[in-house]
């Protein structure tokens, strides 16, 4: 009986062989890569902040308000108790040194958590049978902060909101965290700079790629880090520079200049986002 073997396909054995020897040729995803906004745009964002009053405007990241444990979807609450009567004012350290701020009586405060928030409407309405007035921390634009806090107890766990007035904060609810520019941006001593952690080029099989230009643009309220990536260079296919990378995130430190002092203004990375900035050691 003879046998017939069937040649392995051309396909699969370049492949191996490409494998094998590291590199395998990966098409870009424009689409994957998200466009930074233009300079003017993202500075022009912040045309109304106001850098110069005094205390500053808290600018509070992400979302205020926080559930324990974790739910996939918001609450439905009902207060279900007599809150606790608020202070007027209490005081709060802020990084320029300790104030006086106003506070919301807890059911104003449970109102605003609640005001445009998708719930879950197929679960129970969850009863608040405790309002407690304590202290939590949330990630601002100059690192964590420590703010009076309404503690709404629910069965099984605890909602949270800010008890400050929203004057004390700037579009508290809609400032976002840069994911291009991260975690935070270390400040040098005399304030006319900082290091930022941005992400390093995708690694090559044995190639390299021409750094990033790192520069800023800055407004009199703002201070934008700009990214200018390196034209890509068309290379035969099976040149090095057509390898599969391991996709893992990694991020190298960049010093970048300012204008002058960040002092009260907000840093913005490339994305157009906040990037908290913390002060050096005894700064």
């Amino acid at each position: 009986m003879r046998v017939f073997s069937r040649p392995a396909a051309p396909l699969v054995v370049a492949v191996l062989l490409s494998t094998v020897a590291g590199c395998v040729r990966v098409e870009p995803d424009p689409a994957a890569v998200p466009a930074a906004p233009t300079a003017e745009a993202a500075l022009g964002g912040w045309r109304d902040f106001p850098v110069g009053r005094r205390p500053r405007p808290i600018l509070l990241l992400g979302d205020p308000a926080s559930v324990s444990p974790k739910t996939a979807v918001f609450p439905r609450l009902r207060l279900a108790t007599t809150p606790p009567a608020a202070p007027d004012t209490v005081e709060v350290t802020l990084p320029e040194g300790r104030t006086r701020l106003a506070v919301l009586p807890p059911s104003t405060a449970l109102a605003q958590m609640l005001d445009g928030r998708v719930t879950d409407s197929s679960g129970p309405e969850r009863a608040v049978t405790d309002v407690r007035l304590k202290s939590w921390s949330y990630p601002t634009d100059r690192g964590p902060l420590s703010l009076p806090t309404w503690i709404f107890h629910i069965d099984g766990g605890d909602v949270r909101w800010p008890a400050l007035d929203p004057s004390a904060f700037w579009r508290l609810g809609k400032l976002r965290l840069s994911v291009t520019t991260g975690p935070v941006a270390r400040l040098t001593t005399d304030g006319r700079g900082a290091t930022v952690d941005l992400p390093q080029p995708a690694l090559t099989c044995g190639g390299s790629t021409p750094p990033d230009t790192v520069t800023t643009r800055a407004s009199d309220r703002a201070v934008l880090v700009v990214v200018a990536s390196p034209t890509a260079t068309t290379k035969p296919r099976g040149a090095d520079v057509d390898c599969l990378n391991d996709d893992v995130l990694r991020r190298r430190p960049v010093r970048v200049t300012f204008d002058g002092p960040l002092g009260n203004r907000v840093l913005l990375g490339p994305d157009g986002n906040v990037v908290p900035v913390i002060a050096p050691a005894g700064g």
